[in-house]
């Protein structure tokens, strides 16, 4: 199996068991040819145009919808599409102590004011 799909697979594993991110229900994950990492968001954009708007030698998709996640990856001839619709698992419990905010969005404090942190 090539890097370009085990990369892809883990994008989708990884997305699976986070929560939502930052209230984005899209995100792309862009590489450039260094190796440099950059995360977008990515509504109204397909993967082709991340990538020749960026100039990433990989993108990476992430779309989180009400029936699970897709992935679409990206790298030059070369693209993918998987899915998963698996729900997503609970929040973790350090975020279920905290209100959620206006936009439907857990709060997440700094880790310098977590209980216990401060000594």
């Amino acid at each position: 199996m090539s890097r370009f799909l085990e990369d892809a697979e883990r994008v989708l594993e990884t997305a699976g068991v986070t929560p939502a991110y930052c209230g984005m229900a899209e995100l792309a994950i862009l590489i450039d040819v260094w190796g440099g990492m950059r995360i977008v968001d990515a509504a109204g954009w397909r993967p082709e145009a991340l990538q020749a708007h960026y100039g990433a030698a990989t993108v990476y998709q992430v779309m989180r919808t009400p029936g699970g996640i897709r992935v679409m990856g990206r790298s030059g001839g070369r693209s993918c599409v998987l899915e998963s619709s698996r729900p997503s698992p609970p929040q973790p419990a350090i975020l279920a102590r905290y209100p959620v905010g206006l936009w439907g969005q857990a709060f997440q404090p700094a880790i310098g004011f977590l209980p216990g942190v401060w000594r």
